[in-house]
């Protein structure tokens, strides 16, 4: 076995290419493998595992190359990143326009109620724009059927939330 630091030409530890190879421990887990030198240096620090499992932890939220602030569009309306709101979606967002909406009347949505754009807007998410609908009113005023089901799904009285569906 090789000692570490040990340089050869590939073709002399069984790759194709006639390159420089030095063998390397990876600096996380100890793994000792040939890494192509590049300017009198390993190429790369860590063994493929450590480097993927890295790469994909510092990828997620914020640390994302491609995070734009937690915000984002969905088929015209602005969506906020806040996964503690109760009414945000399986990958926590909800839509802007229901946040604005709650924040001008100082309280949540209620059960078969919906946030309506004046204006028709999707993305104009003024205060003043806002206006709270009942389901049915807004469905018939966009031409969409209301589900029976929802209509019908038992509610917290006080707080108008949904309630969780009973085990049969």
């Amino acid at each position: 076995m090789a000692e570490l630091g040990e340089i050869k030409k590939g073709t002399e530890v069984g790759y194709k290419w006639p390159n420089k190879y030095i063998w390397h421990a990876c600096e996380v887990c100890g793994k000792e493998r040939w890494v192509v030198l590049r300017h009198g240096k390993p190429e790369y620090s860590k063994c493929i595992g450590c480097g993927t499992k890295i790469r994909s932890q510092n990828r997620h939220g914020q640390n994302s190359p491609a995070w734009k602030g937690g915000q984002c569009m969905d088929r015209g309306y602005v969506l906020i990143f806040k996964p503690e709101h109760p009414e945000a979606m399986a990958n926590g967002y909800v839509k802007r326009a229901r946040l604005v909406l709650e924040k001008k009347l100082g309280r949540p949505i209620l059960l078969g109620m919906r946030s309506h754009h004046r204006n028709e807007i999707k993305d104009d998410d003024r205060p003043e724009n806002l206006e709270e609908w009942a389901h049915s009113e807004h469905a018939r005023y966009h031409g969409q059927r209301a589900s029976a089901a929802q209509l019908r799904r038992p509610h917290s009285k006080t707080t108008g939330r949904f309630l969780a569906r009973s085990a049969k």
